[in-house]
């Protein structure tokens, strides 16, 4: 009986030493699965950051401005910040002077002694003298001129009759080529209004017009473009057609920029100046 016993109770220790490394072994394999799956979500994480950081304007909806990607700027050694200005190494930049030919008039200043010791003064013939401009709005910017049509009578048609103008006068009207070109640079480049352009006349020129008469103006700019710009329009369409049917699986789009991302219309002179 007692042997019995000591027989089962062996067999019993015998087993439990077998079971315990496949309990270890099953745990360091849980382990190991848990740190698969953690390393797999990682690099999934990591895959979705790369490509979303590889996306521009070729790969995706993003506009052309989101390709550009400024770099951090690196920090001093010295933690300082960069001050502002021309920097200690850098070449020099200044402001072109205005030629000698725009200067309307030309002031001299002289010194009569040192204004340190009071010694007599020399004519320096290594230092160039030192010049400042200054630029500044007249009182009455405008070149203002009056043609007169002096009247004449004809007592066999009994009518009265005007001298003629010159063509150029009678076509330009009451602004000038140089004063029409400033209100059409206003209203086609400055996007400015026609309430906008009439203040600015009348504050900085001098000159009261109306809104009506502006639109009339650039109107008349217009007309004057029309001729030169009907022949590129046409090109544009064509080279825009052009491009649509050299391009597989493209929608119509005649009127559509060929750059990407550009919803620029192509319209009539006129119509770009409203």
């Amino acid at each position: 009986m007692k042997v019995r016993k000591a027989k089962n109770s062996a067999n019993r220790k015998r087993r439990a030493e077998q079971v315990a490394p496949v309990a270890d072994i099953q745990t360091q394999l849980d382990e190991a699965r848990a740190l698969i799956k953690a390393l797999t979500d990682r690099i999934t994480q990591l895959e979705n950051e790369l490509a979303e950081a590889r996306k521009n304007s070729s790969t995706s909806s993003k506009p052309p401005s989101s390709d550009i990607v400024k770099p951090k700027k690196p920090r001093r050694k010295d933690g300082k910040k960069r001050k502002r200005g021309g920097q200690p190494g850098h070449p020099r930049h200044e402001r072109p002077k205005c030629p000698p030919e725009m200067v309307n008039e030309f002031f001299s200043y002289t010194l009569e002694s040192c204004p340190d010791c009071g010694a007599e003064l020399r004519f320096s013939r290594k230092a160039d003298p030192r010049i400042v401009q200054q630029a500044e709005l007249i009182d009455t910017p405008l070149y203002i001129t009056e043609h007169k049509m002096l009247a004449y009578w004809c007592p066999h048609c009994r009518k009265i009759h005007y001298a003629p103008i010159p063509e150029t006068v009678a076509k330009t009207g009451l602004f000038g080529p140089r004063l029409t070109t400033l209100v059409a640079f206003m209203k086609g480049v400055c996007h400015a209004s026609f309430s906008t352009i009439r203040k600015f006349l009348r504050d900085v020129a001098g000159v009261q017009v109306s809104r009506g008469y502006l639109a009339k103006l650039i109107r008349k700019v217009s007309d004057w473009l029309t001729p030169a710009i009907s022949p590129l329009t046409g090109q544009y369409r064509s080279l825009a057609a052009l491009t649509d049917s050299m391009t597989p699986h493209s929608a119509p789009r005649s009127n559509v920029s060929p750059t990407r991302g550009s919803s620029t219309k192509v319209m009539s002179p006129s119509a770009s100046w409203a």
